[in-house]
């Protein structure tokens, strides 16, 4: 590192119509105070290190980590090159050289210009050179520049545009840095060369603000002009400006990287986006430039966006309908914590991001919402309850993840250069990064936070990890951003009921009725547009608010029904039939001969089997049979063979007088015993023949 005092001043007056790219871009600052000593901006190349992804080192398979510049016509365009000494990490102002080479590469992978051999100080001494660019094009106060012609680039065959590339090595094949550095593609077709800016860029630039006075005390002040792509126009692209200018970033050594996404690309919006510790999750994107690329990038289409309503097909199926012309980012918050159109971590707001893929574009779609808040409780169904939405539609997605950044003490700056734009809100979410950033800045601001913000402030020692240290820290805009509001009350829907008797008597028939519910109560229901009935026993037509069945079974309601975004929605209920078969009834009787006997109204004197058709007490029928019996003689006593004789002591033996049961009876058993005189060992009997002869005892 060199030191320039009275000079630099000079230098700078006639530098400011100069141009080039690199130095000019990434350390724009003639003088600077670091750590008490006075200075200039300085932002080394840093080559071939593996824990930042071996940038622009030879052979290195990784296209996201090549240093790019951009030929659109090999046969007229030309690079001038200029390059500082290099140099290893080392924490003083007069770092030790090492020699290296560096060569070109067309976009097929061929060699067509170099390998340059670079020794001990390069083609650009001071940071003066580096930032006026190359003599020439430029004049005096700029270097004496390498130009690899339209020839050199043509060599390897390739004739229409496309990337090339150029890589460094050193002779020891380790990491090193170049402090001061240009690459200037310029038309030379002619005898005065024209400049050609927004030609070299980087998917993932690994930068070293070096530690000649201490670490980590260099700031960084580059700028980058980042192109994310149009997903509805390949050639098309949202240009935006980040400028780190004043910003206080203090890195050391850094990645710099862009996406559409956050640290993963899980898929997950809100996770991926999450800052995370430990890990260098610098996934890389976007084409990132010097310069406005504007030959390379045309500018995108600004979308619109409108809130088309909200509906629901039950209490936590809510549908947010919106339609976009463009691909984008949706935002939706439900502002239920104070309506201040800010998201507050921890209430009841609600914030749901999705993203407006290609085939939704045009089309009426769907943001699903569960119904709850913040706090997961469901919404007052009420129809005075209202649902507060702020929706953001949001082009040009930047996400912006570093890598072992240890400071930010200000914070940089925004500019949506193409389309323009109002300066874009920066947004971030720290919460899994568990040392404090020091700025007293919240760790969630999901909202957004107007630049410069997002600072931190902590860092210790490099073995500690700091809020920066080590980790990555992920912060996102969008270049453009419209912001759409409403208030809204709770859609309607249905739910279904069915009226019917649970039972009725076999062979009959009844009606049952669908009695569709509205809630909230009080709100007019939306249009029916079918139902549909199924189960074993209808009669007639299976549509209608009432059919008629005639079976025991399940019955089942299909509702279809349209809600107030124009969706179809369905609900269903069941409905069970049970049926009263006949009431059967048997009675068996016994009357005397000659008597009668009343049943229900009904007088029987004869034996026989009688039906009566009655009447249950749930209205069906009961059929009753009766069984009559007419009893002569239930229990019989045979006495004409009475025998007695005191020879034989058949006087005293009863048991010839043995009950006989000649009409069982259906309704009761009947038993009787010897028929005796009481007592009957006392008493003796005799057999007498009557009067006349007849029997008798």
């Amino acid at each position: 590192m060199r030191l320039f005092y009275s000079l630099l001043a000079f230098l700078l007056v006639i530098s400011l119509k100069s141009s080039a790219e690199g130095t000019r871009e990434m350390a724009p600052n003639g003088s600077i105070v670091v750590n008490g000593n006075t200075t200039t901006d300085l932002a080394a190349l840093h080559i071939n290190n593996f824990a930042f992804n071996s940038f622009a080192s030879y052979d290195n398979p990784n296209p996201n980590s090549r240093l790019h510049i951009h030929i659109k016509d090999p046969s007229k365009e030309c690079i001038f090159l200029g390059f500082s000494f290099g140099h290893p990490n080392e924490n003083s102002p007069f770092p030790s050289h090492v020699n290296y080479q560096y060569r070109i590469k067309d976009p097929a992978g061929n060699i067509v210009f170099g390998p340059v051999m670079v020794g001990t100080d390069g083609n650009i001494l001071s940071w003066s050179e580096g930032f006026n660019g190359p003599q020439e094009i430029h004049g005096a106060g700029g270097y004496d520049a390498v130009e690899a012609t339209a020839a050199d680039l043509s060599s390897g065959g390739w004739t229409g545009a496309g990337d090339y590339y150029i890589e460094f090595q050193n002779t020891g094949g380790v990491d090193f840095l170049i402090d001061f550095w240009d690459i200037t593609v310029a038309d030379c077709s002619t005898p005065s060369p024209t400049e050609k800016k927004g030609r070299v860029w980087s998917y993932n630039w690994s930068i070293f603000a070096i530690n000649d006075f201490g670490f980590p005390n260099r700031p960084f002040n580059g700028a980058f002009y980042v192109c994310a792509p149009d997903p509805s126009d390949p050639e098309a692209a949202f240009i935006t400006k980040i400028d780190f200018n004043g910003s206080g970033f203090q890195p050391a050594a850094f990645n710099v990287a862009f996406n559409s996404f956050g640290v993963f690309n899980t898929g997950n919006i809100a996770e991926d986006r999450r800052s995370v510790e430990n890990l260098n999750a610098t996934q890389a994107q976007y084409e990132i430039y010097l310069n406005d690329p504007v030959e390379l990038c045309k500018t995108a289409l600004v979308g619109e966006i409108t809130l088309d309503g909200i509906s629901r097909c039950n209490a936590g199926d809510y549908c947010i309908k919106f339609t976009s012309t463009k691909v984008g980012q949706i935002d939706i918050l439900l502002d239920f914590d104070g309506n201040d159109n800010m998201y507050t971590p921890g209430t009841r707001d609600v914030l749901i991001t999705v993203f407006v893929f290609p085939d939704q574009v045009g089309v009426p779609t769907c943001i699903p919402w569960n119904g709850l808040d913040g706090f997961g409780l469901p919404m007052n169904e009420d129809t005075s309850t209202t649902i507060p939405i702020v929706l953001s539609f949001a082009q040009g997605i930047y996400h912006f993840p570093i890598y072992d950044a240890e400071l930010m003490l200000n914070g940089f700056r925004l500019q949506a250069v193409r389309p323009a734009a109002a300066i874009p809100l920066l947004h971030y979410d720290d919460s899994r990064i568990l040392v404090t950033s020091g700025s007293g800045e919240p760790a969630v601001q999901i909202t957004g936070c107007n630049v410069p913000c997002h600072r931190w402030t902590t860092f210790v020692n490099n073995g500690i990890p700091g809020f920066g240290n080590l980790h990555t820290i992920n912060s996102w805009w969008f270049s453009q951003r419209i912001v759409r509001e409403d208030v809204l009350f709770l859609p309607a829907y249905y739910t279904c009921a069915i009226e019917g008797p649970e039972r009725i008597c076999g062979g009959s028939s009844t009606q049952i009725v669908f009695q569709p519910t509205v809630h909230p109560a009080g709100l007019e229901g939306p249009e029916i547009l079918s139902t549909a009935w199924e189960g074993p026993g209808i009669v007639g037509p299976n549509t209608g608010n009432e059919i008629t069945i005639d079976a025991a079974g399940h019955y089942t309601l299909d509702v279809v029904w349209i809600n107030g975004t124009g969706d179809t929605c369905a609900t269903s209920c069941d409905y069970q039939l049970n049926m009263d078969p006949p009431l059967v009834g048997t009675i068996d009787t016994l009357i005397l001969e000659g008597t009668t006997i009343v049943i229900n109204g009904a007088s029987y004197s004869d034996g026989g089997q009688y039906v009566q058709i009655l009447e249950s007490p749930q209205g069906c029928d009961s059929v009753l049979t009766i069984n009559v019996q007419i009893i002569n003689s239930v229990i019989y006593y045979d006495l004409d063979a009475c025998w007695s004789f005191m020879s034989d002591g058949s006087h005293m033996d009863y048991s010839e007088f043995t009950a006989a049961f000649p009409q069982p009876l259906s309704c009761a058993d009947i038993s009787a015993s010897i028929l005796h005189r009481e007592p009957a060992a006392m008493n003796k009997h005799s057999c007498t023949e009557g009067v006349n002869n007849s029997i008798a005892m």
